[in-house]
């Protein structure tokens, strides 16, 4: 018998790791403007169209993204909320063995991952190709997660 799991792509939660993400970027390069340019300060940010347009962006091409790693699983209709987020049912086969723990917090790292390599690479290209490899990884950690089988009974 096939199970059924729920994966949330929260919008809010993301975006607020990455606002801390840039803050502590920004903080922990002493006179390095062009990251005080990247991120000064979340009140600036929220008063910041562009910033929150940057942001807003990377959020729903990541979350595609992963979503599109999904797909093979995915179980009925995505469901949107207002605020952005995206509420996914997966059906697993019977074998599966994964821990959705596990398959839930790798696909909020590859969506804030990749967030943060959309952000950097403008400004910060080094920091972004680690960000891209720290993506890549992250997208495994969702694959290897997918296909975990147990024995067959």
């Amino acid at each position: 018998m096939a199970q059924t799991i729920n994966i949330t792509i929260g919008k809010a939660e993301l975006v607020k790791t990455v606002e801390s993400l840039l803050w502590k970027y920004g903080n922990a390069i002493e006179g390095a403007e062009n990251y005080k340019q990247v991120w000064n300060t979340k009140a600036e940010h929220e008063a910041n169209a562009v910033d929150n347009r940057v942001l807003t962006d990377g959020f729903v091409k990541r979350s595609r993204e992963a979503t599109d790693l999904l797909r093979e699983f995915i179980y009925g209709e995505i469901i949107y909320s207002t605020e952005g987020d995206a509420a996914i049912v997966l059906n697993m086969p019977t074998r599966w063995v994964g821990k959705e723990t596990l398959l839930q917090s790798a696909v909020d790292g590859y969506v804030a991952d990749g967030m943060m390599v959309d952000w950097l690479n403008v400004t910060a290209p080094t920091e972004a190709a680690l960000y891209a490899t720290k993506l890549q990884q992250d997208k495994t950690n969702i694959e290897t997660e997918l296909y975990k089988r147990g024995t067959p009974l």
